[in-house]
């Protein structure tokens, strides 16, 4: 499983402590060039003053079909954000109104 650059998915920053993270990674049995994508959302923590490696809090899977150029990676990452200001994690006014445009 490999970290896929920001910027490839035009991730927003989103408010302490939370970020976002996109891994890239090949089923066991599919072809290589068949990758599924996992969206992330983590959570920065510090244990005694230290910081540990961040949680996870919830995640998303998508197909390679599903991002295959870049207005379906922005639909995937506006539905993602879309359910996590849903859920309640993030308030809508903490985000960029680009990041949830679906279009």
């Amino acid at each position: 499983m490999s970290v896929v650059p920001s910027r490839e998915f035009d991730l927003p920053g989103l408010p302490a402590p939370y970020f976002l993270q996109v891994y890239a990674y090949s089923p066991p049995g599919t072809p290589a060039q068949t990758f599924r994508y996992r969206l992330q959302l983590r959570e920065r923590r510090r244990v005694f003053g230290v910081p540990w490696w961040p949680r996870l809090v919830t995640r998303d899977e998508v197909t390679s079909y599903e991002v295959s150029d870049p207005k379906r990676r922005r639909f995937t990452v506006a539905r993602f954000l879309r359910r996590l200001v849903e859920e309640g994690y993030v308030a809508e006014g903490d985000l960029p109104a680009k990041a949830l445009r679906q279009r």
